[in-house]
């Protein structure tokens, strides 16, 4: 069974439950998961940066926020939501900003410039031993985390919103599968497509001969 959404305000109490006429959601690794709702005209109204708590079979997916609405003939509303990591492009790191040391060292400097706190750094497990930089000046919070969990592909952030502050984790991503999809089972229909767009057929170096080497 699982649980309707929650309509939260701004100090994260519930208001009411909701009953969309649908909803669907996107999982991301990298931020910001994401999800659209259709809200029916019996539902109540939500506003731009509400925050909604949204459950799947598990239990809770996490808070999100309201970022964008629209209204149409047969909803009272069509809401887009992103989870609440988001929250971090709310503000810009200072001008001529550079982040140098860890990656623990550079998450906990992006996180100490929120102007209304929301997050707080819990378990990194990358090692502390390896130094980095970033340049950050005037660049978007999220963005900062994100381009710094780049220079570690093998680890990957996680979320505790049980309480607030909520909890940003950066852990190593799973090395065994933890899902599969079966297309004769988990499919109603499926297409796949195919791109050159961001092919590459040439490397070029000073080291090789005539300076470049081509592929097929």
């Amino acid at each position: 069974m699982i649980r309707l959404p929650r309509l939260l305000d701004k100090q994260l109490n519930e208001v009411a439950r909701l009953h969309p006429s649908r909803l669907s959601a996107t999982d991301k690794l990298d931020p910001a998961s994401t999800a659209t709702m259709g809200l029916p005209y019996s539902e109540p109204a939500v506003g731009l940066r509400d925050y909604v708590e949204l459950f799947d079979a598990d239990g809770s997916k996490g808070i999100y926020r309201v970022e964008g609405i629209n209204a149409s003939d047969s909803e009272r509303q069509t809401v887009n939501l992103s989870h609440g990591i988001v929250t971090l492009e709310d503000y810009t790191m200072p001008p001529d900003s550079s982040l140098k040391g860890s990656i623990k060292t550079m998450l906990a400097a992006v996180l100490a410039q929120q102007i209304d706190p929301m997050w707080t750094l819990g378990d990194v497990e990358a090692p502390e031993d390896e130094t980095y930089a970033v340049n950050a000046g005037e660049s978007i919070g999220l963005q900062v985390i994100i381009n710094i969990a780049a220079l570690a592909p093998e680890y990957a952030f996680s979320y505790d919103q049980s309480k607030t502050p909520w909890v940003l984790r950066f852990r190593k991503r799973e090395q065994e599968p933890s899902c599969e999809c079966r297309l004769s089972r988990n499919m109603s229909n499926i297409s796949v497509s195919f791109s050159s767009q961001d092919m590459c057929t040439r490397v070029t170096s000073k080291l090789l001969p005539g300076g470049y080497m081509d592929a097929d």
